[in-house]
């Protein structure tokens, strides 16, 4: 047996899957070795072997550029994912597992490669990375039987040409024991990692390394993206600073503030990685503590959302309201079925909110992410669909923020667009829209949902003045100027003295969710009063509505009067800008 306090090991993830990531057992892995001691090289033979069987040039230097920056331009994203497909591989992130047995057919075996093939790629290999005898321990981690027949091969080869080399098996969850046994006969040690404390084969009471031998850092091999993103359990937190990348946590049975206790504080000046957490919704509600959360480098949570879940919907949505104020990206994956509706709706009707959601079992299609309902649909699809897997997400996240993420659209299969690039401000009288845009915009105050249908298309029409924001073809803002309604300067007028007769309201306004921060709200509005003629402009905000007031001050508006509104049942205010005043 080797002396462990000096020993050297190679941890591959062998060939034959069809997908590029590493398995989620290999974070877990890593730190078992580390922690006694080993020095460790992870190495991808997967990824290489996808390389070296590559006869076309194009090819090969697609695969070389997976671990550029060029993987954070959108347009070549979707180009390799697509030439990728074409070979039989999955663009996955480093965090993906795939399932025992349950991935597609190897790339080698669809291909019609040979046995000869395997063997010369393994002569290949261990020619590059254990010619030098620097190891003494290869260690493999096999998530899928398919993977077992490619390594007999290296068994043999390693036996002939490196007989110094001990050969470790690491088997992960669920793997087939019985599909592993031909390779394990021919291995030094066995190591399964299906329970949570996994024996590690060497003797933990040696003299010199074991458990006593200083904590070593692994070194890693570049993987399918530019940076890696590594799937950490809660008891391999305190690994994190030892590896590079970013990492997606499980913390299935924990609250926020019981994750972000246990997450390193990073000292300043010090690279901060990229933090995603897989939680349950239902376990925030009890605790919702998420002050410390931005400075542990969360960006993105995964809720997991049972079929079941204590409290109402203003109660779900109070929680992905505050952790969206903090720059995080929530995703949601709802119950199979139709269950949680209101929820699934609510993330629709605001993507500035709920990120992006899912259902378990059911693919993501386009549609079921139109924001509006009867409004026409903008073009194309959120990027964020285009990605695989979350992993890519939190790179994407890291590489350009949630802002820019948020914004990114694609049209058919290379055209990326970022919303509000090409926006048109466009003002026009009722009698002068073009066919059928009045229809869009009574659609587009409906489908806000701010006020009243009533006489929203009553209004419009003896509107004096709408203005609207067009993108690509599409209304995704809009307002307009309207005439106040005789029975309401009536009611005004006797409970404040205030007059509104030849004034306007400026109402209606509406910009689509994909759309809002980009400030189109307020310049339309200034387009529109600064159109307004010889009329005096005025609007009105529910006393209660202090995001509004505060924004009303910002624009430089002064409320001049309140009533009480018998149909709102509360006060409303009547603000007017200050170059308008008397």
């Amino acid at each position: 047996m080797p002396d462990i306090c000096s020993s050297k090991m190679l941890l591959v993830n062998p060939p034959i899957s069809p997908v590029l990531a590493m398995p989620g057992e290999t974070t877990g892995l890593l730190r078992m070795t580390c922690d006694y001691g080993f020095n460790v090289l992870l190495a991808d033979a997967n990824l290489e072997f996808h390389k070296w069987i590559s006869a076309d040039p194009a090819t090969k230097e697609l695969f070389d550029s997976l671990s550029t920056q060029d993987f954070f331009d959108p347009v070549w994203y979707l180009r390799i994912k697509e030439e990728l497909k074409k070979t039989g591989v999955r663009f996955d992130s480093d965090m993906s597992t795939p399932g025992s047995g349950q991935s597609p057919e190897p790339v080698l075996f669809k291909a019609g490669q040979t046995e000869k093939q395997i063997e010369s790629f393994w002569l290949n290999w261990s020619d590059m990375h254990l010619a030098t005898d620097v190891y003494e321990i290869l260690t493999v981690l096999l998530h899928d039987p398919d993977q077992v027949r490619p390594c007999l091969f290296l068994a043999d080869i390693c036996r002939q040409k490196h007989p110094q080399l001990k050969l470790c098996l690491a088997l992960a969850k669920d793997f087939d024991k019985n599909a592993a046994l031909p390779l394990k006969e021919v291995s030094d040690f066995c190591l399964s990692l299906d329970s949570k404390s996994a024996d590690w084969p060497f003797d933990r009471d040696r003299e010199h390394g074991g458990a006593n031998e200083p904590k070593a850092k692994p070194g890693v091999q570049p993987g399918p993206s530019p940076q890696r993103v590594w799937r950490l359990k809660t008891q391999d937190l305190s690994f994190i600073k030892d590896l590079p990348g970013h990492f997606w946590i499980s913390a299935l049975e924990m609250t926020p503030k019981q994750i972000a206790d246990l997450l390193p504080v990073w000292e300043k000046g010090m690279e901060r990685p990229a933090v995603a957490l897989e939680l349950q919704l239902d376990l925030a509600l009890e605790q919702p503590d998420f002050s410390s959360w931005r400075e542990k480098g969360i960006c993105l949570v995964h809720w997991l959302v049972k079929e079941k879940i204590p409290g109402e919907l203003k109660d779900w949505v109070k929680v992905l309201r505050q952790v969206s104020k903090m720059g995080i990206w929530n995703h949601l994956v709802l119950p199979s079925g139709d269950a949680l509706s209101g929820l699934a709706d609510f993330c629709t009707a605001n993507p500035n909110m709920g990120h992006s959601w899912e259902r378990v079992g059911k693919p993501l299609e386009p549609e079921d992410y139109a924001s509006y309902g009867r409004a026409k649909s903008l073009p194309g699809s959120p990027f964020w669909l285009s990605l695989s897997r979350p992993g890519h997400t939190l790179l994407y996240l890291a590489g350009h923020g949630l802002t820019k993420l948020t914004r990114l659209r694609v049209i058919g299969a290379e055209q990326v667009y970022e919303v509000g690039q090409g926006l048109v401000y466009n003002y026009a009288k009722p009698e002068a829209l073009p066919p059928g845009y009045l229809d869009q915009i009574c659609h587009m105050v409906e489908d806000g949902g701010a006020v009243g249908n009533t006489w929203v298309r009553y209004n419009l029409e003896r509107a004096h003045l709408i203005g609207f924001v067009e993108e690509k073809g599409v209304i995704v803002a809009s307002g307009c100027l309207k005439h106040p309604r005789p029975e309401y300067i009536e009611m005004v007028k006797e409970q404040t003295g205030l007059d509104l007769t030849g004034h306007v309201e400026r109402g209606y306004t509406t910009v689509r969710p994909e759309y809002r921060g980009l400030g189109i709200g307020t310049e339309l509005l200034a387009g529109e009063t600064a159109r307004a003629g010889d009329k005096k402009v005025y609007s009105i905000i529910s006393s209660d509505n202090l995001g509004a007031q505060k924004m009303a001050l910002r624009n430089k508006t002064r409320k001049i009067a309140t009533y009480f509104s018998p149909r709102l049942q509360k006060e409303i205010s009547v603000w007017m800008p200050e170059s308008m005043l008397p």
